[in-house]
């Protein structure tokens, strides 16, 4: 209100002959169950009310009703009303009133009436429930709101603290100023929001700010305040706490803590993360962990483990040529030598259904080529699918250095022969899905030992990394194991004859090759 104002209204009201009621103070009042606004005047007033959507807002206007104490907005902090405005307007007419807006988080049921006492100012009361608690999110509300709205600023020479002053006033804001701030800027800006402005006139300036109860408050840089720091904590749905902690590193300030942790006893998944750190920086924070936390899409992988015993024509492996002539089924004209020409000499192949599906027939109609296992895996996109099978064989073993008796101890100890594979797939978009294969083969080619009864075991380990459609499947072969059994057979009685018993005696030494066809199939589950 302009300061000619005041002295216009008694004049008007000393003109037209009417009787000047006047807006003495203004109180909160907070009881067990409810909250209270009293607005105290000089004489009974006459008034009318209006709602407003939103924000949600109560009018209460007061004609012939002067304020004299400028216009008047306050932060309040205590109930659902976050801020209240008090001020005086003119008409055209001449004439004049008073405004009190109050503005809540949501509009509550109120009552308002008129309390008059002999000898005392007349109270205009207006009574609403009290609400105990607010999201976070709620309260946050107004602060983020404005520290958003988009600002143009253009400065020459101008004091650095009387340019703060302007922007807090302009945006209704309480504003607390740590020093004297005698510096002097000049600054052009078109249409930035109002926190990035602030960050651009003070932090050049060695000054910091943030925001604690819709006060901004601005320091020295180097000044560490109470109020300044706030602590959050975030229920995660989807994503695990430590991937947050890690995507975070970049935003946060030095001064940020970020624990992650469980909600139960089990550490294994932490689904919570408590994140202290400025408090202009949350809403940058919150955005990041929306981002992240977003339900992943799973792919399933299906595996086959085929091993077949290669013929004599295949010492360099399958020949997939001679095969899809002996065993393939009848297919049109052309496919045959197509399939053969793709697969001969591959140690890897990615493969369509048709292609897969005539391999697979191919395989069957050898009696030598059996399916060792078939597992199947579900896991999220970009994580690690870990399929392990094999079998444990017990060896007996000696221990120590024998009994004075001459015997020595033994004890089993078990040796693992195991097919280990590790599948990293990630969804690449357009159908497409990369994956990281790493296998390790472990295969027994044989027995050693006095009694023949130690297995020799041979490991072979391939890794990969390739791309392939969805649904479609990646072929690995080349895994090739080399089986040498010694056999001997006797002529009874007669092989026990010393001198002819050689006659009676054959040993035989039979060499055989096995390869392993390694068949992955990633789909993505919808």
């Amino acid at each position: 209100m302009n300061k000619l104002t005041i002295p216009l209204i008694f004049l008007f009201v000393l003109l037209n002959g009417q009787n000047l009621t006047e807006l003495k103070d203004i109180k909160l009042r907070e009881n067990q169950s409810s909250h209270s606004m009293i607005l105290s005047l000089s004489e009974s007033p006459e008034y009318f009310t209006s709602e407003i959507y939103k924000p949600p807002s109560l009018v209460i206007t007061l004609p012939n009703v002067l304020w004299t104490k400028d216009n008047f907005f306050k932060i309040s902090r205590n109930s659902s009303l976050y801020e209240f405005k008090v001020s005086t307007r003119t008409e055209k007419s001449g004439g004049f009133f008073t405004e009190v807006r109050l503005l809540f988080y949501s509009m509550p049921e109120y009552l308002i009436e008129t309390e008059e006492n002999d000898g005392e100012p007349v109270s205009l009361i207006i009574t609403w429930p009290k609400i105990d608690h607010f999201p976070d999110a709620v309260q946050n509300e107004i602060s983020g709101s404005v520290l958003t709205q988009s600002v143009s600023l253009n400065f020459k020479n101008a004091s650095l603290a009387n340019v703060v002053r302007l922007i807090a006033t302009q945006n209704n804001l309480n504003l607390v100023l740590g020093s004297e701030m005698e510096e002097t800027i000049n600054i052009s800006l078109e249409d930035v929001s109002l926190q990035t402005a602030l960050n651009a006139i003070l932090k050049v300036s060695g000054y910091d700010w943030f925001v604690m109860d819709n006060i901004i408050v601005i320091k020295p840089i180097d000044l560490e305040l109470d109020g300044e720091l706030k602590t959050k904590i975030y229920e995660l749905k989807f994503v695990e706490a430590k991937k947050v902690q890690t995507a975070l590193r970049g935003l946060i300030t030095n001064r940020a803590i970020v624990i992650p942790f469980s909600s139960g006893l089990d550490e294994l998944y932490l689904d919570r993360i408590m994140i202290t750190d400025k408090t202009a920086n949350f809403p940058a924070i919150e955005t990041m962990i929306n981002n992240l936390d977003q339900r992943q899409q799973q792919i399933n992988i299906s595996v086959k483990f085929i091993e077949t015993t290669l013929s004599e024509n295949e010492r360099m492996g399958i020949n997939w040529s001679l095969r899809t002539t002996m065993y393939s089924p009848v297919l049109e004209q052309g496919e045959t030598s197509v399939l053969s020409e793709q697969l001969d000499q591959l140690k890897t192949a990615q493969l369509s259904l048709p292609a897969v599906t005539a391999i697979l027939d191919i395989l069957a109609s050898d009696n030598s080529a059996k399916l060792l296992q078939e597992p199947q895996i579900t896991t999220f996109n970009n994580s690690t699918a870990n399929i392990q099978i094999g079998t444990s064989i017990p060896i007996l073993v000696p221990q120590g250095e024998g009994s004075v008796f001459g015997t020595n101890p033994y004890t089993f100890e078990n040796q693992n022969v195991n097919i280990a594979l590790n599948v990293l797939p990630r969804i690449n978009g357009e159908g497409l899905i990369s994956m990281k294969v790493d296998a390790a083969i472990e295969a027994i080619i044989g027995y050693t030992g006095p009694n023949a009864d130690r297995p020799i075991v041979s490991s072979r380990s391939t890794k990969t990394n390739v791309m392939v459609r969805d649904g479609e499947t990646l072929l690995i072969g080349g895994l090739i194991f080399e089986d040498d059994s010694k056999s001997q057979s006797r002529f009874p009685f007669l092989s026990t004859i010393p001198i002819i018993k050689t006659l009676f005696n054959s040993r035989s030494l039979e060499n055989s090759q096995r390869e392993l066809l390694i068949f992955i199939t990633p789909t993505i589950i919808s």
